[in-house]
């Protein structure tokens, strides 16, 4: 089902100021899922921009927990088919995200800055994965005063990619 930012699920948290062009689409399976309380979504406003706008969830999904927290306009993220995960993600400038179907995340935070990430399907995220698409910060000319690191960046991951924990 579709809808605007403004009319979702109760249980849906959205914290901030979303424009009327903020949209989402949830499963069926996912709207049962929310009622029962086995999924629960945030979406949060980040940064100092007003108002967000263009925004656009769509999530199939039976459980987990995605907390997403949205830094400018223009952003996307696609949840295809999946059981049990758990996100954070965050967009800054112009971004997308896809997770592909019959991924599993235990806790992967995905930070996103004028960038696409993609993942093809039947991937394994273990706990504390960091997918970081752009380094968020401008590397300027020192002669023109030009960004130089201003071009749209696109991650990729294939099928069937598994991705490790962080050992210290």
């Amino acid at each position: 089902m579709n809808y605007s930012i403004f009319n979702l699920p109760h249980e849906v948290e959205v914290k901030g100021v979303f424009g009327i062009s903020c949209t989402a689409s949830i499963s069926d399976e996912s709207q049962k899922a929310i009622a029962a309380g086995k999924l629960k979504i945030s979406v949060m406003q980040q940064g100092e921009m007003a108002c967000k706008d263009r925004f656009h969830f769509d999530i199939s999904y039976l459980a987990g927990v995605f907390s997403i927290f949205v830094g400018n306009n223009d952003s996307r993220v696609i949840f295809s088919r999946g059981c049990i995960d758990s996100y954070e993600i965050r967009f800054w400038r112009s971004s997308e995200i896809e997770i592909g179907a019959g991924t599993s995340s235990n806790g992967t935070r995905i930070v996103c800055d004028n960038s696409k990430v993609k993942n093809g399907s039947d991937c394994m995220f273990s706990g504390e994965v960091l997918i970081q698409s752009a380094d968020q910060h401008a590397l300027v000319s020192l002669e023109s005063g030009e960004i130089l690191n201003k071009m749209l960046r696109v991650t990729t991951l294939g099928d069937h990619v598994w991705l490790g924990r962080n050992q210290h």
